[in-house]
């Protein structure tokens, strides 16, 4: 019986057969097409996935930019902020000195002492005269290092004008050398040790102009508000010292003298604000 079933339905679907094959071809789009729609979809994503990297990496890039034009800005006006310090350091320093070179006043007169007889020297015998002594010429540094130790010593040693000498022969014959920085600041430490402030000002903020990233700043700003502070200027005394806690604060050892010197300098400045007669 099986044998007969394909012969009696099979007429029966073929009369409706054309019409399910061709609706199933309408509804199912050929495989090529498939894949070429899964393809665009899959670049339009990847699209989207580099705009949005890019434009995170275009706004990370804006705010290094932004960030480095504030840092540069910052920059200019410390170095405006040094310069300017500079100048008012030197009419100081011109100030003092011309203060210093005024002649004193003329001694009083006093009357001259009776004269007396002059004793007649002792004969002596006629001295041998003097060889003479020729200075031989002094060896150039082989080195910034050697010509640095060599004036460093004589700091140690309080030679002070021949330390201050070896340390501007360092400037001059090796100002590149790593080392020029520390020999600037040595020089306004031999004009400080000497009680020489106005030359010691000058000398230390040579360090802060020059070499703005050295080590040797945080001390010279220390110094500089020292060297106010001994010439009587409160004010500048702690302008300085307060830039040096505000921009050094791991300067541990030279920002609690800092401290130390401006809780002086504030005690000194209440007590003369206190003197000063009230304005009725």
């Amino acid at each position: 019986m099986s044998g007969f079933i394909v012969p009696l339905r099979l007429p029966r679907l073929l009369a409706c057969g054309p019409l399910l094959l061709l609706a199933a071809c309408a509804s199912t789009p050929p495989p090529e097409q498939i894949n070429q729609a899964d393809e665009t979809r899959r670049i339009g994503s990847e699209l989207v996935r580099v705009q949005d990297s890019t434009r995170n990496s275009l706004s990370r890039l804006t705010q290094r930019v932004d960030q480095l034009e504030k840092e540069l800005a910052r920059l200019r006006d410390d170095v405006d902020i040094a310069r300017h310090q500079s100048g008012r350091l030197q009419e100081q320093v011109a100030a003092i000195k011309e203060d210093r070179s005024a002649p004193p006043p003329p001694p009083a007169a006093v009357a001259p002492p009776p004269e007396a007889a002059a004793p007649s020297p002792p004969a002596t015998a006629p001295a041998a005269p003097a060889t003479p002594v020729v200075a031989k010429p002094a060896k150039p540094p082989a080195s910034a290092g050697e010509a640095y130790q060599v004036a460093l010593a004589a700091i140690k040693a309080e030679q002070y004008p021949q330390a201050i000498e070896g340390m501007n022969a360092v400037l001059k014959q090796f100002p590149t050398d790593p080392l020029a920085p520390n020999a600037q600041y040595w020089i306004g430490e031999a004009h400080y040790k000497q009680r020489g402030f106005a030359d010691a000002l000058v000398a230390y903020n040579q360090v802060l102009i020059r070499w703005p990233a050295s080590d040797k700043v945080a001390p010279s700003l220390l110094k500089i508000g020292f060297s106010f502070f001994e010439l009587g200027d409160l004010a500048n005394a702690k302008a300085s010292l307060e830039r040096l806690v505000n921009e050094f604060p791991d300067a541990v050892t030279v920002k609690n003298l800092a401290h130390e010197r401006l809780k002086k300098i504030d005690e000194m400045m209440k007590s003369k604000a206190a003197q000063k007669p009230v304005k009725r």
